[in-house]
């Protein structure tokens, strides 16, 4: 028995050395790609050829809210699990604006993401009454009431973070125990599960839109029409489509990599009063802090992909290299 438990114990430490390895080495490689992607990200949506389709707002606002998601709670992850230092039990300011900045962003790239793909659902709506509500103006000002209601909606960490001493020896900026670590834990479930299947559902009913449109789709009858179809509308037409690949390798993304936490939290709720030894309970913990990077992978490689997705991204790119 007691060689079992030594086998436990040193299969434990075994895998918390790979996880610090993860967020160490990894961790910082990812994050610095993350960082370099969402800035690429901002510059190419913010040029003129793009910045004026409702959609490239809205990526724009996505790439803003991912760059301070990243630097505010993926950074904080990398220190604390890679490097084993918690920069929050230095100052409680510090502890309760990281937490809640990190709060903030990653509630603002969730909304910001689905509000892009019903922006999409939108424009490739068959009716077009729908097809003119994808406007600048409207995106302009849905993330700007968006950010108005995340300010105070997040408000509570800031009142309920603390620097609490798990031991003697060692304290940690986490949620103050009891009630509210359990709400937590289903804000942070709930979140995880709703989101892809949002996003899941927009881009699949986009999908759709696209489908029955090129099935309704005739052919002009004649020279003049075609000419008169071929102007601006079809540039317009070709950035929407352009728009929409990327916004759906996004989804595709965000879906895949962000099922595992979700799937993870739900196991964790259904078994929480269930009596757990301590070599399951810290395993659990590695396969958590596991989860979570792999949840962060979609928002740091997400220009990586739209380079081999569009053909259009990667002249811009190209050009923004060259400086031109």
């Amino acid at each position: 028995m007691s060689s079992q438990s030594s086998s436990s114990l040193g299969y434990i430490t075994w895998l918390k050395t790979i996880q610090k390895d993860i967020y160490q080495i990894g961790g910082l490689i990812l994050l610095t790609l993350g960082g370099i992607s969402c800035l690429i990200n901002i510059i190419i949506f913010s040029k003129k050829i793009l910045r004026k389709n409702p959609c490239s707002i809205y990526l724009i606002a996505f790439n803003i809210a991912t760059f301070l998601f990243l630097y505010s709670s993926f950074l904080n992850g990398i220190i604390s699990i890679g490097f084993e230092t918690d920069l929050g039990t230095m100052n409680l300011t510090y502890c309760r604006s990281r937490i809640y900045i990190s709060y903030i962003s990653e509630l603002l790239t969730s909304y910001f993401l689905i509000l892009a793909s019903i922006d999409r659902v939108r424009i490739t709506s068959s009716n077009t009454l729908t097809r003119n509500k994808s406007t600048c103006r409207l995106a302009v000002l849905s993330i700007i009431v968006g950010i108005l209601i995340c300010i105070p909606l997040q408000l509570h960490t800031v009142f309920f973070t603390n620097m609490i001493a798990l031991t003697s020896v060692r304290i940690v900026c986490y949620y103050q125990p009891g009630t509210y670590v359990a709400f937590v834990g289903y804000y942070i479930l709930i979140k995880a599960v709703s989101v892809p299947i949002l996003l899941a559902i927009f881009g699949s009913w986009a999908i759709h839109n696209v489908r029955a449109l090129q099935k309704v789709r005739t052919v002009p009858t004649s020279i003049h029409n075609q000419s008169a179809t071929n102007t601006g509308g079809s540039r317009s037409r070709s950035k929407d489509r352009q728009l929409l690949l990327l916004l759906l390798v996004d989804i595709a993304g965000f879906v895949c990599f962000t099922v595992f936490l979700g799937v993870f939290l739900m196991y964790q709720q259904i078994t929480q009063y269930n009596t757990k030894s301590s070599e399951q309970t810290q395993l659990e913990q590695v396969i958590r802090n596991v989860c979570f990077y792999v949840n962060y992978i979609p928002y740091c490689l997400n220009c990586y992909t739209h380079l081999f997705v569009s053909k259009t991204f990667r002249t811009e790119v190209k050009q923004l290299l060259l400086f031109k």
